[in-house]
């Protein structure tokens, strides 16, 4: 198989083109005649990160889509401190 060698810039003006253009990561590879493991290697070693293209223009990123980690976070953390309060309310009573 025929090796090509790019140079640095023109790795960057690869990887550029994907976020500018949008079009997926497969085609740019593709048109250039490289692989997707290449791609995301120059990709990691020049620092170049992908935008988040969504495939609607109404769609939201993931960056705007609520994490359900903190939600559930902030749920039991509400909990903690309703048990906590019960149990300080259940201490002061057996005191009496």
């Amino acid at each position: 198989m025929y090796k090509v060698r790019y140079s640095d810039s023109e790795k960057q003006e690869i990887l550029k083109e994907r976020n500018t253009t949008g079009i997926s990561v497969r085609e740019i590879c593709e048109k250039y005649g490289i692989t997707v493991q290449t791609f995301y290697a120059w990709r990691t070693r020049l620092s170049i990160p992908l935008p988040a293209f969504s495939s609607e223009p109404g769609m939201k990123s993931k960056s705007d889509l609520p994490n359900p980690i903190e939600e559930e976070n902030k749920t039991l953390r509400r909990l903690y401190i309703n048990l906590s309060e019960h149990n300080y309310q259940l201490a002061k009573f057996l005191e009496k």
